[in-house]
């Protein structure tokens, strides 16, 4: 391709008008917040809420194989459904474990392992959209503005994903700070409870608005079919 490539000002300019990539960047940006938090604080559960930091570790092994163990699953689901089909299902998966801390809160070490299993289960989703989804919305800021700036979108999401994981552990220590947490302590009952509202309802905040920006998300995969059968036929939304 000799094209010349966008410059700066034009590939911002693509971006703000490519709303499929923004819906997709603020899905991942929140997305990536929850399950940071829900990573960040698996020992914490172990070590205050069941007095077990060894059963912990073995969590954080689970969580981390089975996360990648499910990656043939989610992505025999997309080729049969969608994307955007499968961020919501991986995201009411992973909802659906939070919120059984508070219904159930499983004493029982092998119980919350598995509970975070099942998170993991879901999060494993976002493994397969997450990147899935990009190249989705460059072709479509191709088709809309007549410039792709592939580099520039992958760029972008690569460095809001670091942002996004270095600010989650910033209000982490914020929050765990206002709830009175002292590190190596046995900590008071309201500090316990702020800390199950933290492992529970930040992360699950995080993920229920990342899917109200994902419904909104509008490339089936006939719309981007589509779109990039126009483009190779040279027409153009612009």
């Amino acid at each position: 391709d000799d094209a010349e490539a966008p410059s700066l000002k034009d590939s911002f300019a693509s971006m703000r008008a490519n709303m499929p990539f923004l819906i997709v960047l603020a899905s991942i940006l929140l997305m990536v917040c929850g399950t940071t938090i829900i990573g960040k604080t698996i020992l914490y559960f172990f070590e205050y809420k069941i007095g077990d930091r060894n059963a912990g570790s073995q969590a954080l092994m689970a969580f981390a194989a089975v996360g990648l163990v499910v990656i043939p699953f989610w992505t025999f689901v997309t080729l049969k459904t969608s994307k955007r089909f499968v961020w919501l299902a991986g995201s009411a998966v992973t909802s659906i474990a939070l919120l059984t801390f508070l219904v159930n809160p499983a004493s029982s070490t092998d119980m919350v392992i598995a509970n975070y299993m099942f998170i993991s289960f879901g999060a494993g989703a976002f493994a397969v959209t997450f990147w899935g989804m990009l190249p989705d919305t460059v072709e479509y800021g191709e088709w809309k503005s007549g410039a792709r700036v592939e580099a520039t979108i992958f760029g972008l999401v690569t460095f809001a994903q670091k942002a996004a994981v270095a600010l989650s552990a910033v209000l982490l220590g914020i929050m765990l700070d206002m709830i009175g947490y002292q590190a190596g302590e046995a900590q008071t009952p309201e500090t316990l409870s702020g800390l199950m509202l933290i492992i529970v309802f930040v992360p699950l905040t995080g993920i229920v608005a990342s899917v109200a920006f994902m419904l909104f998300y509008p490339l089936s995969p006939q719309r981007h079919a589509e779109i990039v059968a126009a483009l190779n036929s040279g027409k153009s939304a612009s």
